[in-house]
């Protein structure tokens, strides 16, 4: 059996992958994560394997992609005009929504959000894996709270090497071991 997600991008699709792995000791090949617009070829290929669709409110995408690249790089590395900032979210929204079948389970955000048990339940139970008691659904590096966790290790190691080569350029040999042993 194969799990197949198929996420608007920023949807928490990494945490909830990592669970379903975790809670059903899945192997890396027996789920997959595939942000796949719903094209004819792509609704044609797919149309009988069983999929959860995960969906989040376009704006919503827009807004975190936004906050990703504003909390990680600056604007003038990423350019305002790359990445998920152009992605047709409300493109991949509407076209799922409209094609949905037999062998696809619709899930939001906002529900695996507020409820992860409830709807790692529903996914469960459409894949026929047993059911999970205990679920929390962990902030991958890629969330908000990840992000800036990853960023602040960023800026520290950043002020560390900054601060080693200044020491480097400003102070003798003898003057910088003595500064930097610990």
């Amino acid at each position: 059996m194969k799990i197949l997600i198929i996420p608007i991008p920023k949807s928490a699709s990494s945490s909830l992958a990592y669970v379903l792995k975790k809670l059903h000791n899945l192997k890396h090949e027996e789920i997959a994560k595939k942000h796949l617009m719903p094209t004819k070829n792509n609704l044609n290929d797919y149309k009988n394997q069983k999929k959860v669709v995960l969906l989040r409110n376009p704006e919503k995408c827009r807004a975190a992609s936004q906050r990703a690249v504003d909390s990680l790089i600056t604007p003038e590395e990423f350019g305002k005009e790359d990445g998920f900032l152009k992605y047709p979210y409300e493109e991949f929204y509407d076209g799922w929504i409209n094609n949905i079948d037999n062998k696809t389970l619709l899930i939001f955000y906002k529900d695996l959000i507020e409820n992860p048990k409830r709807t790692i339940n529903k996914i469960e139970e459409f894949y026929g894996l047993n059911r999970s008691k205990k679920v929390k659904l962990p902030k991958m590096n890629y969330s908000r709270s990840g992000a800036m966790n990853l960023q602040r290790k960023i800026f520290i190691q950043f002020r560390k090497i900054k601060l080693l080569r200044n020491m480097r350029n400003n102070y003798f040999p003898e003057e910088l071991k003595r500064l930097t042993a610990v």
